[in-house]
């Protein structure tokens, strides 16, 4: 593997907030509360289920999803 002997990797289908939530969540088996995510919380779930899928999260893909499913209303199926 090319990456054991770089100093750094760069990933380009990530951005550094959501990779940074997935890994706090690897290390903690928790997400932050929804005024840490650094934006609005169904954008961030959006992302960190995208990540997660991407990745192989399982636990980290249920929890996005129910938080979705949570924050689901007739306003916001409307609105997409």
């Amino acid at each position: 593997m090319v990456e054991a002997t770089m100093s750094s990797i760069t990933l380009h289908d990530i951005e550094p907030a959501t990779f940074r939530i997935m890994l706090q969540f690897m290390y903690t088996d928790a997400l932050p509360g929804d005024d840490q995510l650094g934006g609005p919380p169904v954008d961030m779930m959006h992302k960190l289920l995208a990540a997660a899928d991407r990745y192989a999260l399982d636990r980290l893909k249920l929890i996005c999803a129910q938080k979705l499913c949570d924050d689901m209303s007739g306003d916001t199926v409307a609105a997409t």
